[in-house]
């Protein structure tokens, strides 16, 4: 499906200054257009919109960036075009998205016959968005996108290769609340880390149970990268929950000590002579992985694996890995780039 922004309606989105402009607005938000359908979802969950009356200001840039690529979920920071319109994406029907993710199925099938011995698993991660409206507020909007995950996570399951989307979200609900997303970084709460790092291992053949009590959090300064998205658009410091693992153990033998230019040249190998899994593994991802330093997946398996390498190469979309030797393959990948 192809659709082409409509500048004249976010012209009009930025001319409003009063929340009586922005509800007449609203009223000709007809959702007969993706861009249409879910601007006037995320304006009816702007606390402005429900809770102000008509005289009161409103500020257009305190609630969506001028370049759209972030949007005010509520009063959480999250994803909105992104580099690819990304919040359009619910409002394609799951057989347009299924076309989409057999491009993903090819390059992961082209995975396993390259490395058939490796015990190899796809972690597909939902956006930030994704996860409050199906799992936090308990919506559909992700009704069709779900679909097609589906599908395709059995179709890969009949190859012999697991997958992680929805099963870490599940109940996510029991341990966060809405307000615990509001801080200002497109990645996920860092509980979900742990939690999506369980359900891989287990996923791979190893027990959660025998490594979980090693990993706790800790609050850390961030500045999350939707920061400077809103408003007056300065960096703002926040602390945030990371993993935080105690005895850390794990050395940085080869590659890059942060991110490069291009990110595709970021990769990281580690050793781990006290590590609790005696085996390699190999991360083939993007910022949900990232580099140690970051806290997120290639953190933990560094510090939990003799062997660890990661390369920003999300579900090996370069072809220049070589990823034979490893005992375990991750493919991990944000959702919002396979659609």
């Amino acid at each position: 499906m192809t659709h082409v922004p409509d500048p004249q309606l976010w012209e009009s989105f930025f001319a409003l200054d009063t929340v009586g402009a922005l509800r007449r607005f609203s009223l000709g938000l007809d959702g007969s257009t993706p861009e249409k359908s879910v601007l006037a979802y995320y304006i009816s969950t702007w606390s402005a919109f429900i809770d102000s009356n008509d005289e009161a200001a409103f500020v257009p840039v305190a609630h969506l960036s001028v370049d759209r690529s972030a949007v005010k979920y509520g009063n959480a920071p999250v994803i909105f075009e992104g580099s690819n319109l990304w919040a359009w994406k619910p409002y394609f029907t799951a057989e347009a998205l299924t076309q989409k993710l057999h491009d993903l199925e090819h390059l992961i099938v082209q995975n396993r016959h390259s490395t058939p011995n490796a015990h190899m698993t796809l972690v597909l991660i939902p956006e930030k968005d994704h996860v409050i409206s199906r799992f936090m507020r308990k919506e559909t909007r992700f009704n069709s996108f779900d679909r097609a995950a589906d599908e395709l996570s059995g179709r890969l399951a009949a190859r012999g290769i697991p997958t992680i989307f929805k099963q870490p979200f599940i109940e996510i609900d029991r341990f966060l609340t809405r307000g615990d997303f509001d801080y200002s970084d497109s990645h996920l709460p860092a509980q979900c880390y742990v939690t999506v790092f369980g359900f891989v291992l287990e996923a791979l053949g190893i027990s959660w149970a025998s490594v979980r009590n090693r990993i706790g959090l800790q609050k850390m300064p961030n500045f999350g990268d939707l920061s400077i998205k809103f408003g007056d658009r300065q960096p703002t410091q926040e602390l945030a929950f990371q993993p935080c693992i105690s005895g850390a153990a794990s050395s940085q033998t080869a590659g890059t000590a942060s991110f490069v230019d291009p990110l595709g040249n970021t990769w990281q190998e580690f050793r781990n002579d006290q590590a609790p899994i005696d085996r390699s593994v190999c991360i083939l991802g993007d910022s949900h992985s990232s580099i140690y330093a970051q806290r997120k997946l290639t953190y933990l398996f560094a510090e939990t694996f003799r062997h660890t390498r990661f390369e920003w190469n999300p579900c090996s979309i370069r072809k220049k890995s070589d990823v034979a030797a490893y005992d375990y393959i991750i493919l991990e990948i944000s959702s919002r780039f396979v659609v």
